[in-house]
């Protein structure tokens, strides 16, 4: 499932799942990476419904993190900045420095953007400049180059945007 999904065959994993024994579904690890598949297709809801099984089933503190972060994804993308709170609260819980951490604070910045608090969310952008995932510093300076162009300051949106895509093709 995770091939057909890094692959872009979002439908495929649909009908691959269809297919299988609804005893299947209650792998934590099938429920992960169906939320993933079902993230990558844009399909939030159904992120966040495969996302919530996967915690009432795993014993694992990693497999709660790993689905809180797909929830907290999903939310923000559906504008539920609340639920999306709500997810990071409770996965932060659980594992407050790991890897995790570092894409909660990339979304409470996003939440601050959305919320139109600029200043803010550009300051939580530029502070995930060191952050440990090239991935996650590219992020950060492209949320750097959002508060930037929305304030008027275009070269600097410009530079952050142009740093973002250095970044993301490391």
């Amino acid at each position: 499932i995770r091939a057909e999904t890094a692959l872009g065959r979002y439908r495929e994993v649909d009908v691959r799942v269809a297919g299988l024994p609804p005893k299947a579904l209650s792998s934590v690890e099938l429920r992960l990476a169906l939320a993933d598949n079902a993230f990558r297709a844009g399909d939030y809801p159904a992120t966040v419904t495969h996302a919530e099984a996967a915690i009432a089933r795993a014993k694992r503190d990693h497999d709660k993190v790993a689905a809180g972060v797909m929830i907290a994804f999903a939310n923000t993308w559906q504008g539920d900045l609340d639920a999306a709170a709500e997810a990071m609260a409770t996965a932060l819980k659980l594992d407050s420095t790991g890897p995790a951490a570092e894409q909660f604070a990339y979304l409470e910045a996003l939440a601050a953007y959305y919320r139109g608090e600029v200043d803010a969310a550009r300051a939580a952008f530029a502070s995930l400049d060191t952050a440990t995932s090239a991935a996650m510093r590219a992020a950060s300076a492209a949320g750097v180059g959002l508060c930037a162009h929305r304030s008027g300051v275009l070269d600097e949106a410009r530079n952050a945007y142009d740093r973002s895509r250095a970044l993301a093709e490391e």
